[in-house]
């Protein structure tokens, strides 16, 4: 009885297409097995993440003149480059109106503050302002960036240039310009990428990605002007194909070794050493900032309000403690990769102690499945997983390309996974 009826409501969300569609032929027949998802049109077996995705909806763009009905022009260069004006789309957004509000609320608040009356309860004396003007420093700079991004992204025009060996995108934003550029040797990919979520749903735009840099911009952009502006992008990137034809330039699928060993470094190794802990500390410093406040004098008179700020930011410095201990404790995790010609060995190691491990037989394997799982300051995070029958078995959830996606690519050569 209860087979039937999980049957009857899984045939129902196919139906539905509740289950996403398939990342390799756009096929909404998708069906769950266990922890695992496969394509009943393709046999496509992956992460249910995978499937959810729909894909960048971005059209792949053909080099030429700009889509029909767009605003950038294209003009050549006199030593041979490209030149595109992207004019800015003067469009309202979310985050100019988010910032206005933020900053009237907090000049209305500062202005009182500065022309009120504050007296002390006790003596009847006039109460020391400075220390409450600095509580409203933190909100200022919120506000303000909340503002400038806004701004930015609606009233910033865009020049891009594609000289002999340099990409440069000037942004000029009214009167202040600001230049970024990346030669083609250290550029290491061109493409769409998710800059931002609003509702639910990712917002893509255009990244030149270096090795140490990058330039982002267009995510204002319309999908054809995106899928255009990358398809000119990688045909001036793209080297002079070879006179000889006679080598594949395909590449073989991997043959699998049986013994093998893999590591992937924390996450902090990848960056300024502690730099992970400044979120953190901003959040203990603005929280203890505010838990001072309420104990000066500055709000003697603030009544039951007092209290409740009291323990709202003493419950806020908990959750950043709690928070920062997991983030330092992830930090120093391991993962290390052990094939011993039957299974495969996922260890965690921290400190240089043992405190997990699992097993996945080898011949188990599917594939590894390596997908976006959301973004950090605008940079793109992704979880990988070894794709079994009915079980997914982590690798990580929330890592920074580069290290993380050579680390899937060598495991998938070593598996001989074609993916």
């Amino acid at each position: 009885m209860l087979k039937r009826i999980a049957k009857e409501l899984e045939q129902s969300a196919q139906r539905r297409g509740a289950y996403g569609r398939c990342p390799r032929c756009e096929s909404r027949e998708i069906a769950s097995k266990g922890e695992v998802r496969y394509c009943e049109s393709c046999g496509f077996t992956g992460a249910p993440m995978e499937f959810g995705s729909m894909g960048t909806g971005i059209p792949p763009g053909q080099v030429g003149e700009p889509p029909e009905g767009s605003s950038i022009t294209k003009n050549p260069l006199p030593n041979g480059g490209l030149a595109f004006e992207i004019p800015a789309s003067r469009k309202l957004n979310f985050l100019i109106f988010f910032g206005l509000l933020w900053v009237g609320f907090i000049l209305l608040f500062t202005v009182l503050l500065f022309f009120g009356d504050l007296k002390s309860s006790d003596t009847g004396e006039p109460l020391h302002k400075g220390f409450a003007l600095v509580f409203f420093i933190p909100f200022w700079a919120v506000g303000l960036g909340v503002l400038y991004f806004g701004l930015s992204a609606a009233y910033s025009n865009h020049l891009l240039l594609i000289e002999r060996d340099t990409v440069v995108l000037v942004r000029s934003l009214f009167s202040f310009k600001r230049t970024r550029s990346l030669p083609f040797s250290d550029i290491k990919s061109v493409d769409n990428t998710v800059f931002y979520t609003q509702n639910n749903k990712p917002v893509y735009g255009v990244e030149v990605k270096g090795n140490k840099a990058k330039i982002r911009f267009g995510a204002t952009l319309s999908k054809e002007e995106k899928g255009w502006l990358v398809a000119e992008l990688n045909h001036a990137l793209a080297p002079p194909e070879p006179k000889s034809t006679a080598m594949s330039l395909e590449m073989p699928v991997g043959i699998r070794q049986d013994r093998f060993e893999l590591e992937l470094a924390p996450q902090r190794e990848n960056s300024t050493r502690f730099s992970y802990l400044l979120g953190p500390l901003m959040g203990l410093c603005l929280s203890g900032g505010f838990i001072a406040l309420g104990l000066s004098p500055v709000m003697e008179d603030a009544g039951s309000f007092r209290y409740l700020w009291i323990v709202f930011n003493s419950l806020f410095l908990i959750a950043t403690l709690v928070g920062t201990f997991f983030m330092i404790r992830a930090a120093k995790t391991r993962l290390k990769v052990i094939s011993d010609g039957e299974n495969l060995h996922l260890v965690s190691l921290r400190s240089g102690r043992e405190v997990k491990r699992e097993r996945v037989p080898l011949d188990a394997i599917k594939r590894i499945s390596y997908q976006q799982s959301g973004s950090s300051n605008n940079t793109p995070c992704f979880a990988a997983h070894v794709v079994t029958e009915e079980r997914l078995h982590r690798l990580f959830l929330w890592r920074t390309s580069g290290s993380a996606t050579d680390f899937v690519k060598e495991l998938r050569l070593k598996l001989g996974c074609p993916e």
